[in-house]
C-alpha cells in the first residue's frame, strides 16, 4: 500500500510539472528572445552610451536568469515524462568510467576527487544506458556537494547475483537521519536553489527499469 500510494503521488506529480512546464516554456522563450534582441541592438550603438552602461548588465542578468528557470522547467519535464527505457546489454563499469570522466573537470574544480571501482565479473546489464547515466550523474554531483575541500567520491559497480548494483560513495558529512526518509519525496530539498526533483528522478529511473534505489548515511562517515 506505502509503494502504490507512493507511484500513485509521483503520477499526480508528474502531470502537474507538465502542465507547469507547458505554461512557463512560451513565455520564457519570450523573454529570452526579447532580451537577446535588445542587446544586439546596443552592440549595434543604436542607444546613447550612458544608455548603454546602465541597460547591458540587468539585460545579461535577465537572460542568466530566464536560463536557469528554463533548466528548471527542463527538469519538470524530464521528471513528468520520463521515456520508456529501451534496455539493451550493457557494461556498466563503461558507463561509469566514462561518467566518471565526464565530471572530473567540474569536481576537481569542486576540490572533490572521484574515481570507479569497477566489479571484477564485468557482467553486462539490461539496462537503459542513457538513463542509467542520467542518475548517475545525479547522484555523483549530489555527492560532489556533499564533500568538502579533499573529499572523494566513489562510482562502484558489482554483480550481486543475479542483479548488478552502482553505488555512489562519498565520505562527506553524512545525512540527518531525519532527512533519509524524505529525500525521496517530490519537491523535498535542502538546497537553496534545488527543484527538489533529482532524487525522486533517480528512483523513478531505477524503478522504470525493475529495480530500486537506496541509501544509507552515517553522520560524519559519509552516504552511499
Amino acid at each position: 500500500q506505502k509503494e502504490l500510494l507512493q507511484r500513485e503521488r509521483l503520477a499526480t506529480v508528474g502531470h502537474l510539472s507538465a502542465q507547469i512546464t507547458h505554461e512557463l516554456r512560451n513565455p520564457l522563450t519570450s523573454i529570452g528572445l526579447n532580451s537577446e534582441l535588445l542587446m544586439e541592438e546596443l552592440d549595434e550603438g543604436h542607444v546613447p552610451d550612458d544608455t548603454l552602461g546602465r541597460a547591458r548588465p540587468l539585460l545579461e542578468s535577465i537572460t542568466k536568469e530566464v536560463e536557469r528557470l528554463r533548466e528548471i522547467t527542463e527538469e519538470y519535464l524530464r521528471f513528468a515524462r520520463l521515456p520508456r527505457p529501451e534496455r539493451v546489454s550493457v557494461d556498466l563499469n563503461r558507463v561509469a568510467a566514462e561518467l566518471v570522466e565526464f565530471v572530473r573537470s567540474e569536481m576537481e574544480q569542486a576540490g572533490a576527487r572521484v574515481r570507479v571501482d569497477p566489479d571484477p565479473s564485468a557482467r553486462p546489464a539490461r539496462v537503459d544506458p542513457n538513463q542509467v547515466r542520467a542518475a548517475l550523474l545525479n547522484l555523483v554531483r549530489n555527492a560532489r556537494e556533499a564533500v568538502a575541500d579533499g573529499g572523494h567520491v566513489v562510482v562502484r559497480v558489482r554483480t550481486l547475483g543475479d542483479r548488478a548494483a552502482v553505488t555512489v560513495e562519498d565520505d562527506g558529512p553524512g545525512l540527518p537521519p531525519e532527512l533519509i526518509d524524505r529525500i525521496f519525496e517530490p519537491f523535498f530539498t535542502t538546497k537553496p536553489q534545488g527543484t527538489g526533483l533529482g532524487l525522486p528522478m533517480v528512483r523513478k529511473i531505477a524503478q522504470a527499469q525493475n529495480g530500486d534505489v537506496r541509501v544509507a548515511s552515517h553522520p560524519g562517515k559519509g552516504t552511499q
